[in-house]
């Protein structure tokens, strides 16, 4: 046995239906007037209402342990502190479900709990952006520094800018590799080792509008030694060559322990070499 289907509406009825729903008429009482089955009525009414945003509320499934007011607080907790464990975010909230100053008593949540609700709020655990640290009296002089030098526009091309780095060239890495019973020990199944664990090379340069220096390669690490042979055997020769003079331009430096010393102090006046403060 087939079942009938059901008749389709017409625009107008089913804007008649919506009318008079709106007009909290009962179901009962509109299918009477235009002719209808009470559950025709009763499903426009119903899509009507999802259309319209004003469905009700599913309330199928389990019900969410924490309240919205709970994942406000949630949320004001992880960010008040960023680097708090999830054991101790969730010990935290819990301290107000388990004592709270008024009402009943709740359950705890675990911290399982917690991490999907804290993505839920859009957060996630990343491992933290490393920049080296300045206080705030080196802030200050940043800023000021900043300032004096706010109008300064072709000056900057008669600085020369200079910095040292050191490159991780080779580290072990932790990857697995596919073999065959016995080729334990083939060279092309073997990860090679090194004293320290890695391989580091420093090297040395400086640019500025006209050009840039050769790329130095420093011997170990940059101490004030080294650096000074860099200043007497690269810096002042390109001041002159490019400038006419090793005071023909600003040389530029961080504070680096090597270009503090007394060592290099003296020798970048004995070289003339005017230095960007």
């Amino acid at each position: 046995m087939t079942s009938k289907r059901r008749t389709p509406l017409s625009p107008q009825q089913v804007g008649s239906i919506k009318e008079m729903v709106a007009n909290n008429k009962s179901y009962g009482a509109i299918a009477a007037s235009l002719g209808l089955k009470k559950s025709t009525v009763a499903s426009v009414a119903a899509n009507a209402r999802r259309v319209d945003g004003g469905g009700r509320t599913d309330s199928r499934g389990r019900p969410k342990l924490l309240s919205p007011r709970e994942l406000r607080g949630l949320r004001r907790l992880v960010e008040e502190n960023p680097f708090a464990s999830l054991a101790g975010i969730a010990e935290k909230l819990n301290v107000g479900r388990t004592n709270p100053p008024a009402g009943p008593a709740l359950c705890a949540v675990s911290p399982s709990t917690v991490r999907r609700a804290i993505k839920g709020l859009g957060m996630r655990s990343c491992t933290p952006a490393k920049k080296p640290f300045v206080s705030a009296v080196n802030q200050q002089k940043r800023l000021e520094w900043a300032k004096a030098h706010l109008g300064w526009s072709i000056q900057w091309a008669s600085v020369l800018y200079s910095d040292e780095s050191p490159f991780l060239v080779r580290q072990p890495q932790s990857r697995r590799v596919w073999r065959q019973p016995g080729q334990r020990y083939a060279i092309s199944n073997l990860r090679p080792t090194f004293k320290s664990g890695r391989e580091i090379v420093m090297v040395w340069g400086a640019f500025s509008a006209v050009g840039r220096t050769p790329l130095l390669r420093v011997e170990g690490s940059m101490n004030e030694a080294s650096y000074v042979d860099v200043l007497d055997s690269v810096v002042v020769h390109y001041m002159c060559a490019v400038y006419g003079s090793p005071e023909g331009a600003w040389f530029q430096e961080d504070l680096a322990p090597c270009h503090t010393s007394k060592i290099a102090k003296a020798c970048r006046q004995a070289l003339g070499l005017k230095v960007l403060p």
